[in-house]
C-alpha cells in the first residue's frame, strides 16, 4: 500500500454493469476508486482540502489488440491532514460555498478596477470615499450587467509624457 498527500478535487459515484456502485475520487489528474461507501464518504467530506490518501496500485493488463488497459488506483483510506493552528492542531476549514467565492472574487475585482480608475479623477477627488463609491458601482455592474447612473465624473488623466 502506498500513500500520498494531496487535495481531493471531487468524489462521485457510478454504477458498475452489474448495478453495484463504484465510488471515484479525483485527485489532480488521477482517479482513485473504491467499492466501500464509508471510504467514499470520508473522501467527500475532505473535498477541497489536503488529505492523506492510502491506495493500492495495480498496473494495467495487456489488451488483445495490443497496448494495455489503464492502471488502477484502489482507494484504501482517506485521512485529513492536520494544520498547525494557534491552539494546537486543527483541521483545515471547508472551502467557501460557490456563491461566497464568486462574491469575494467580484468584490476583489471591483476594488482593483476602482483603484485603476482613481487616477482619472481630480487630485482633490482621489479619496477613500470616491474609491468606495467606484468599487460599489463596479460591483453593481458585475452583478447586474448594467451601469446604474453614476454620480462620479472623471477627467482626463494628466499627460506627463512629452511627444
Amino acid at each position: 500500500m502506498e500513500t500520498v498527500q494531496a487535495t481531493i478535487d471531487n468524489v462521485f459515484v457510478k454504477n458498475l454493469p452489474d448495478g453495484r456502485p463504484i465510488y471515484r475520487a479525483i485527485v489532480g489528474d488521477r482517479e482513485y476508486t473504491t467499492l466501500k461507501k464509508s471510504i467514499a464518504e470520508q473522501a467527500k467530506e475532505l473535498v477541497g482540502r489536503q488529505a492523506e490518501i492510502a491506495f493500492t496500485y495495480k498496473p494495467g493488463n495487456p489488451r488483445e489488440g495490443g497496448g494495455t488497459w489503464p492502471a488502477n488506483y484502489y482507494l484504501e483510506s482517506v485521512l485529513p491532514i492536520p494544520i498547525q493552528g494557534n491552539g494546537g492542531f486543527t483541521t483545515a476549514p471547508a472551502p467557501p460555498a460557490d456563491d461566497e467565492r464568486e462574491q469575494r472574487i467580484m468584490r476583489q475585482s471591483a476594488l482593483a478596477r476602482a483603484i485603476d480608475t482613481l487616477p482619472y479623477f481630480e487630485k482633490a477627488e482621489q479619496t477613500r470615499e470616491t474609491l468606495a463609491t467606484l468599487a460599489d458601482e463596479y460591483l453593481s455592474y458585475f452583478t447586474t450587467g448594467a451601469w446604474e447612473g453614476s454620480t462620479l465624473t472623471a477627467s482626463s488623466p494628466d499627460d506627463d509624457i512629452p511627444f
